[in-house]
């Protein structure tokens, strides 16, 4: 479920600083103006054990953690295999820093009625690829 408060331990990225010490959140600057966060978290308390596509017959413990604001989305997503001898670490990051995504892009209705892209972070714009990289692309 979504929800304007975040848990202070799953979504303990929010304080990630270069000290790791800090009290204060250290939000995404982009959203600054409008602190208006989301936040969700795997349903299961602990993440949940999937079978893994990759490698039949063994377990994957997925723990995902997601926090999103108006220009930004963060997914703090880790994977772990799960043996007899513990847990080993596959993907994500070891540390708990979540992917830091930014928009790039809105999608805007013209006065024609026509859906229109409009880039909002032209430094960003490469990451559109070469077919969109002007803002005045269709």
């Amino acid at each position: 479920a979504w929800s304007t408060s975040h848990s202070p331990t799953r979504h303990s990225y929010l304080y990630h600083t270069s000290n790791y010490n800090s009290t204060t959140p250290s939000l995404p600057s982009s959203s600054v103006k409008d602190n208006t966060a989301y936040h969700a978290v795997m349903k299961a308390v602990n993440g949940t054990i999937l079978e893994s596509q990759m490698m039949p017959g063994s377990y994957v413990h997925i723990q995902d953690e997601i926090s999103f604001w108006e220009n930004d989305f963060w997914l703090n997503d880790r994977g772990y295999v799960v043996g007899k001898y513990g847990k080993e670490f596959v993907y994500g990051n070891r540390e708990g820093v979540p992917y830091k995504m930014t928009r790039v892009a809105l999608f805007e209705m013209d006065e024609e009625e026509c859906w229109k892209r409009r880039v909002v972070r032209e430094d960003l714009a490469w990451t559109l690829g070469d077919a969109f990289f002007s803002s005045n692309a269709e």
